[in-house]
């Protein structure tokens, strides 16, 4: 996600949990519990993805917004002739119920892979109900022009997670394409937030099908230790030219203090294992007192002609939008906060009614030898947002022109 795109969903009753017994709240306690929550009554969602095509020296730029009760949903894009975002025709929607019998709450990862022997850019939209994980995989027809369901022996089982689930079902999903083997490799992880036990898919170009990969590839059943709030992750994937290698890897972190673990596949031991406590992310990722939740985006954009791969992390309160943007150093061979300058506005969204929440992207251009940064910041309640982009000329980001943003009212 490319993405990733990311959500935190949680229970009224996972805060009074422990491993022993669960203590149920009073109505006012429980009034008040529910009050705080961000996304209990169904919320406004989003993903914006980015994707380069050589051929045409053009990066497209698309969001995808959507209703997290109904499912209900509107793709934009970037046109160049106007200079603006527009809304797809309705033959290039997706279904207005996307899912049958939805039980949680609709959730959506939408990812954009291009292939440059075909000279086509494949568009993928992952849909599920976080109580079940039950989903529903679609992309886009060249053939229909319009988004289709994959057949069944494409689609993922309907009890992803074959244990006990104790929160919600949350999902990554991601491809990277491989020059050298003229592949696509597609996965995903799904997710228990109490816990953070999870399942890791892959697609079998032998069986045209999601399979389950085995145990020893599999992250550990508690990849946190003393969660204090949920569990999230971020999962992303980078292919390096030079190496001929595809670098995979997880950030875990929970969503009540921001601490979290950084995850990297190491093809010497065909495992995941965590870095070391010198790569790690601060503890406390963000220096205030936190409002709401914390969440994170985790990036990842290879530049060949410098043949280096940046990483990056934006941790934000879903209260305030306050965030603290992070790098990979090669030089301390550890993350660092960017200067005061880099970071983005303390306040991001005015009048925010809802939760803040935020899709940070990446994308090289091999043309100009530049890698763009944006993120789009979003009141959950409301839909309305502000994309900002990283302006190299006063090394900060700043928000783009009103006529290059978003409505604010997307559904």
């Amino acid at each position: 996600m490319k993405s990733i795109y990311i959500l935190l969903i949680v229970l009224a009753f996972s805060f009074t949990s422990s491993a022993n017994y669960v203590e149920f709240p009073n109505k006012v306690q429980l009034a008040e519990i529910m009050a705080s929550l961000p996304f209990t009554e169904g919320c406004i969602m989003a993903d914006y993805e980015s994707v380069h095509v050589p051929s045409q020296d053009k990066t497209y730029y698309e969001a995808l917004f959507w209703d997290s009760k109904t499912g209900q949903s509107k793709l934009y894009f970037y046109s160049y002739d106007t200079k603006a975002f527009k809304a797809y025709g309705d033959n290039v929607q997706l279904p207005t119920a996307p899912l049958e019998s939805v039980n949680g709450k609709v959730m959506m990862d939408y990812t954009a892979v291009h292939v440059p022997s075909e000279d086509k850019t494949y568009y993928e939209a992952l849909v599920w109900d976080t109580k079940s994980g039950k989903s529903k995989l679609y992309f886009y027809s060249y053939d229909t022009k319009a988004f289709k369901a994959y057949g069944e022996n494409v689609q993922f089982p309907a009890s992803p997670l074959d244990f006990e689930i104790k929160g919600d079902v949350m999902v990554n999903y991601t491809s990277v394409h491989v020059p050298s083997q003229d592949k696509t490799y597609y996965e995903a992880l799904f997710w228990d937030t109490k816990t953070g036990q999870s399942a890791l898919y892959f697609y079998s170009y032998d069986t045209k099908g999601f399979k389950k990969y085995g145990d020893n590839v599999q992250f550990p059943a508690a990849p946190l230790d003393e969660v204090k709030g949920d569990v999230m992750v971020d999962y992303t994937s980078v292919h390096v030219p030079s190496e001929d290698k595809t670098y995979y890897e997880a950030l875990f972190w929970d969503t009540k203090t921001g601490k979290s673990k950084l995850y990297f596949y190491s093809y010497d031991s065909k495992t995941f294992k965590p870095y070391g406590e010198n790569v790690q992310l601060p503890a406390v990722p963000i220096d205030i007192s936190y409002e709401g939740t914390v969440m994170a985006d985790y990036a990842s954009v290879h530049v060949p002609s410098k043949d280096k791969t940046y990483y990056e992390v934006l941790f934000w309160d879903t209260k305030t939008g306050k965030s603290a943007l992070y790098f990979y150093s090669y030089d301390s061979k550890a993350f660092k906060k960017y200067e005061e300058n880099v970071q983005f506005p303390a306040s991001p969204l005015e009048g925010v009614k809802g939760e803040v929440m935020v899709n940070y992207t990446s994308v090289h251009v091999p043309s100009q030898d530049k890698t763009y940064y944006e993120a789009l910041f979003w009141d959950s309640k409301t839909g309305k947002s502000k994309l900002y982009f990283y302006n190299y000329d006063s090394k900060s980001f700043k928000p783009y022109g009103e006529n290059v943003q978003l409505t604010a009212t997307p559904l």
